[in-house]
């Protein structure tokens, strides 16, 4: 359908009987992925001329549908005011083009509206799941409900569409909770080897990242660190290591103390490099 075609009246009609469609909960079964994912991605874009300031909200089966794209999970909570945390498709709109994106987004810490980069737990996941190549923290890996590193790409993706905080939630095996928040974060492309970007230190964790400020990623087959060998060799992991480092949530999961040095999941400001943590998860708002 061509809407060059029609009438100002035309478009206005058609916004109308997607409407319709949409309040009585018969929105196509395409506009959800699986598990109840958010995604308007099968709705031409034909069909969105001249709607795009009516936000169509659709209770029903646990899953909201749209006639927008939004680009982050907090621009989901500010479209439909959800509360509800789960997995859904976003669309980012920075200088990359990566389109359609999957990712999970967490509506209730903090005020809600939080995609998650990274999360790691007690899920059954091989000690050295984290310890991958280059190419697997290119696109990223996992299951958005468990253990996932969401991607490099896709963190350039989020981060360069508009400044965003970072807020790192870690957990011990004894349930201590502790967190840093970096007000600043963004990383750049992988022409620049992902160097990061963090500056504006909060919390009570202890600040175990911010002197990564300028370091580009490293993985085992990629060294790009100021250590005359390998980091991530080293300390079992992919990071933005330095020569090698003061936080490794990529590493080992080690399950509590452990007598290598700095190889687990560690956070030196929190347990130090012999206690691998529980519980992490990486999150950016705006």
């Amino acid at each position: 359908m061509n809407l060059s075609k029609y009438s100002e009246e035309r478009v206005t009609w058609l916004c109308k009987i997607l409407l319709v469609i949409s309040t009585s909960c018969s929105i196509p079964s395409s506009c959800l992925g699986n598990n109840d994912v958010l995604s308007v991605g099968n709705l031409p874009d034909n069909m969105l001329l001249g709607c795009a300031k009516k936000q169509t909200n659709v209770k029903g089966s646990n899953s909201e549908c749209s006639l927008e794209k939004p680009m982050d999970c907090a621009e989901i909570m500010e479209m439909y005011n959800s509360t509800r945390s789960g997995a859904f498709h976003i669309y980012p709109r920075s200088r990359v083009s990566k389109g359609l994106m999957q990712v999970y987004c967490d509506m209730e810490d903090d005020g809600g509206g939080w995609t998650v980069l990274q999360r790691r737990g007690d899920f059954d996941s091989a000690e050295d799941y984290f310890f991958r190549d280059w190419l697997n923290y290119k696109n990223g890996f996992g299951d958005l409900q468990k253990d996932f590193w969401i991607g490099n790409d896709a963190i350039f993706a989020l981060t360069n569409q508009r400044l965003n905080l970072v807020k790192f939630v870690l957990t011990d095996w004894e349930s201590n909770t502790t967190y840093a928040t970096y007000d600043k974060f963004w990383i750049d492309d992988e022409e620049h080897n992902y160097t990061l970007h963090a500056q504006g230190y909060r919390g009570t964790a202890g600040d175990s990242f911010s002197k990564k400020n300028g370091m580009a990623f490293t993985t085992k087959d990629r060294d790009n660190d100021n250590y005359p060998k390998n980091c991530a060799v080293a300390c079992k992991g992919a990071w933005w290591y330095t020569g090698c480092h003061a936080s490794n949530l990529n590493g080992y999961y080690l399950k509590g103390p452990h007598e290598t040095h700095a190889d687990g999941v560690n956070w030196r400001d929190f347990r130090g490099y012999k206690y691998s943590l529980k519980d992490t998860i990486i999150k950016i708002r705006p």
